[in-house]
């Protein structure tokens, strides 16, 4: 007996449909099961891998002779990820722009991270740019002064005083500053010699307008750096230089001659005018004439020899009572600087000249 054939199609399309269903709902599960199970990126990944390519990114500009785009880039990679590798790549762009004194603070932080394994593998060549660095900066320390003054080389500010450790200077001769308001400022130019600790005195001198006394740091009416302002004191009346008598001296000078010159030509003109009224062929035009002119002459004289007398007048006031004929006063003081070496000694001198 011979089966129908449609028993066995319709016998086997469920198996089929269960065997599909089966194999869609592994692959489900496993995918499913894949995402839970894998691991999550640690926060500072990305960013890291930013901040690589932005190193990559200034290395290819420095090989290109561009130090200061490339510094730019490993600053943005600094601030995007601070890792000793951005950090020690920022400061061997600063070596090679001769910004000695930034470079040499950047790279020994980043050569304090020893647990680093880019610092490790490159320690020797950091080692080595460091030295260099080294043999471009030597050491300032400055004394004395009073407490709040500005310290600036080179019209930069360096610090203010009191120090709490030498400065790292760029070897050279900077121009020192030290100023404050209410003292006359120091101004001199320095040595600094690689590897060695210079040292400088100032004393800053109080302006006459400021008299100061002593007293405890933070008193009411007390200026900053323990200089106590007197409220009855009053400022000093400014005098003339003595320039300004001597342009005024010149002046009377320049119109007493004028003057002179104008008294000959009048007396010439006068003489004149007495000679041809006596002679015998004189004309009553040209003796008015030659009257006129004797007079204007002689009108313009006495105007001049007034005029010179006020302006000598006027010198003389000046030069007695408002010239300061002994330069500004200030107080005597001797500075010594000196190198700690002793390769370097100069002597200076502050007083009335």
């Amino acid at each position: 007996m011979t089966l129908p054939p449609i028993t066995l199609a319709r016998s086997a399309r469920p198996a089929w449909v269960g065997l599909v269903l089966l194999m869609s709902t592994t692959v489900l599960c496993s995918q499913a099961a894949a995402q839970m199970l894998a691991p999550t990126p640690a926060p500072g990944v990305t960013e890291v891998g930013e901040s690589d390519a932005l190193i990559l990114e200034g290395l290819k500009l420095r090989e290109q002779g561009k130090d200061a785009e490339a510094l730019a880039v490993f600053v943005r990679a600094q601030e995007l990820a601070p890792t000793p590798r951005a950090l020690a790549q920022r400061a061997l762009a600063e070596q090679a722009l001769g910004q000695w004194a930034q470079a040499e603070a950047h790279l020994r932080e980043a050569l304090a991270a020893t647990d680093d394994p880019w610092i490790t593998r490159h320690r020797q060549a950091l080692d080595g740019a460091l030295a260099v660095i080294g043999d471009h900066l030597g050491y300032l320390q400055v004394n004395g002064g009073v407490t709040g003054a500005e310290l600036r080389l080179d019209g930069q500010l360096a610090g203010t005083l009191p120090l709490a450790a030498p400065l790292r200077v760029v070897v050279g001769r900077p121009l020192l500053e030290v100023a404050l308001v209410g003292y006359y400022p120091v101004r001199r130019e320095i040595t600094i010699k690689a590897g060695s600790l210079s040292t400088e005195i100032v004393e800053l001198v109080a302006l006459p307008q400021y008299p100061t006394v002593a007293g405890a740091p933070g008193e009411p009416g007390q200026a900053s750096g323990g200089v106590k302002q007197t409220a009855s004191a009053q400022p000093a009346a400014a005098k003339l230089k003595p320039i300004v008598f001597w342009t005024a001296a010149g002046v009377t000078a320049v119109l007493g001659g004028i003057t002179l010159w104008s008294g000959l030509n009048a007396s010439a003109k006068n003489d004149a005018y007495e000679a041809y009224a006596r002679q015998p062929d004189a004309t009553g035009e040209e003796a008015s004439r030659g009257y006129e002119d004797a007079l204007s002459a002689q009108t313009r004289t006495n105007v001049l020899l007034v005029g010179t007398g006020v302006v000598a007048a006027a010198t003389a006031v000046v030069g007695l009572f408002f010239t300061d004929w002994g330069g500004t006063s200030v107080a005597e003081t001797v500075r010594v600087t000196a190198s700690s070496d002793g390769s370097d000694h100069r002597l200076q001198l502050y007083g009335r000249f």
